[in-house]
């Protein structure tokens, strides 16, 4: 498995998603510049949403999500996350385009400005077919989207703000 590197070169692009040059993650933040990353939301055959609760914040997530190096497309980059966070193989089939999003969010001294692409993928998972990644993910764990709503308005401090947004717009009844 993979750590993410702050120094990894992730494109720049433009207001229209056009690629215009590249930059660290790290630096991309520190200077707002508009760059790509990717979600993935797991589902089980029973309609389950796999959250990933993450190591560097303890908060609960998407079920794969991140930058991807300049040399990647958004399918290739979902791919590749999903395999380094939670040791899954997809195919690009199995995954499935929901929408793409155009995010700027700041916090502290950083600036997430990004062309966010979110996938799904449903298929008929078992817990013990997923291997993750110790140094980016404490736990997954397959909750129902009634359950995630619930977990959210009772301890909203415990999700990841991206996650919750886009749970909102597209998974809460």
């Amino acid at each position: 498995m993979i750590a993410h590197n702050p120094d990894e070169l992730i494109a720049v692009v433009d207001e229209s998603d056009n690629i215009i040059g590249q930059d660290t993650r790290e630096n991309a933040h520190k200077k707002g510049l508009l760059h790509r990353e990717i979600a993935v939301i797991v589902f089980n055959k029973k309609n389950e949403l796999l959250l990933q609760k993450r190591k560097d914040s303890g908060r609960y997530s998407f079920s794969a999500a991140g930058h991807f190096s300049v040399n990647e497309d958004y399918l290739e980059g979902a791919i590749r996350e999903t395999r380094e966070e939670i040791g899954i193989e997809l195919k690009e089939d199995d995954l499935k385009e929901t929408a793409k999003l155009r995010r700027d969010v700041s916090r502290d001294e950083l600036r997430n400005n990004v062309f966010l692409e979110l996938f799904e993928v449903r298929n008929d998972f078992k817990m013990n077919d997923f291997k993750i990644d110790k140094s980016e993910v404490d736990s997954i764990k397959f909750f129902s989207i009634k359950e995630i709503g619930k977990m959210i308005s009772e301890n909203p401090e415990n999700f990841g703000r991206g996650f919750k947004k886009i749970f909102d717009m597209f998974y809460k009844k």
